[in-house]
């Protein structure tokens, strides 16, 4: 995620989280996305939890923003966090190529960020299975990609700054 601090989802009260995004893979970005739009107070519960369905769209959203298939690992409803969040991890095809054989991890979450749902896809880019880096990122480089106005937005590079995804050192980890 961010290089922000997630509050502790613990003692976030709970609230009534947006509908999910609905637009169909290849369709027009619209104004304002389904996914910052207030649902009308329910509590959400399982099997009727709408997390389910963003993460789905989501997903669909960011294979289609990568040009390339990004797979859910694991169990979708293992992603949920809480009342109010979700943490997947997510990967690309097995590495391609002869020479270069670029793959990469990620995790794609969502978690509250005054009151809205703040949603970025971190990802960890491997060659040869050795994960890439910036030149002065001791604890490595990771490639953020953040949900904004219903669309993905430019990626961009940060620092781990503290180590957080140090076990992200090969591709399938």
């Amino acid at each position: 995620m961010n290089s922000t601090r997630a509050p502790n989802l613990s003692t976030t009260p709970t609230q009534a989280w947006p509908s999910p995004p609905t637009r169909p893979v290849g369709s027009k970005v619209g104004a304002e996305p389904n996914l910052y739009r207030r649902s009308g107070g329910q509590r959400m519960s399982s099997g009727s939890d709408p997390r389910l369905r963003w993460i789905t769209g989501l997903v669909g959203e960011l294979s289609e923003f990568l040009e390339e298939p990004v797979a859910l690992v694991g169990p979708i409803e293992e992603c949920l966090v809480g009342d109010n969040a979700f943490s997947c991890p997510i990967r690309s095809s097995h590495p391609r190529g002869r020479v270069f054989q670029l793959c990469w991890n990620g995790v794609l979450g969502m978690a509250p960020f005054d009151g809205k749902p703040h949603v970025s896809a971190t990802l960890f880019l491997y060659s040869r299975n050795q994960r890439l880096a910036l030149p002065g990122h001791p604890n490595g480089s990771i490639l953020e990609v953040v949900y904004e106005s219903g669309q993905w937005t430019t990626p961009h590079w940060q620092q781990d700054e503290f180590g957080e995804y140090i076990a992200y050192d090969a591709y399938g980890n």
